[in-house]
């Protein structure tokens, strides 16, 4: 699990909700962060946590068909290729170690839990545009 894979970046849930929300005030650097991660043909990876948080979202805000494309889109599309990391007892864990040190109140356990996938599986590159990640040492932050 702790191999460096510096090609692989982290997709956080912004991302996904900013591309597919138009009306979402990040849609256009949403959209250009993707077009970026697309041309350079890095490995996306994302948990599923982070899919249950766009779902949820996506229905809430644009409706539940939107939510369901994406969800069939990442699950059935090859041509996505993003890896699924699925939570287990060592990530959430290591999720709540993150959370005891971080001062932040503002970071969620699947906010940990990304910190703690990234640790594990050897990520540097996270796309986000949380500012609270941007504080974690070892974590590149594009947005």
């Amino acid at each position: 699990m702790e191999t460096e894979q510096l090609d692989k970046v982290f997709v956080d849930s912004n991302v996904f909700i900013g591309v597919l929300n138009t009306h979402d005030a990040l849609h256009e650097k949403a959209l250009n962060l993707w077009e970026t991660l697309k041309k350079e043909q890095c490995g996306l990876v994302v948990s599923n946590g982070i899919i249950s948080e766009v779902i949820t979202v996506l229905s809430q805000r644009v409706g539940k068909q939107k939510a369901l494309d994406f969800a069939y889109s990442i699950y059935f599309d090859d041509k996505h290729e993003i890896e699924i990391v699925r939570l287990d007892e060592t990530i959430e864990l290591k999720a709540l170690e993150h959370i005891e040190v971080i001062s932040s109140k503002n970071v969620s356990f699947i906010d940990a839990t990304n910190i703690a996938i990234m640790e594990l599986y050897g990520i540097k590159k996270l796309a986000s545009f949380d500012k609270e990640f941007r504080k974690q040492k070892g974590i590149e932050v594009l947005f």
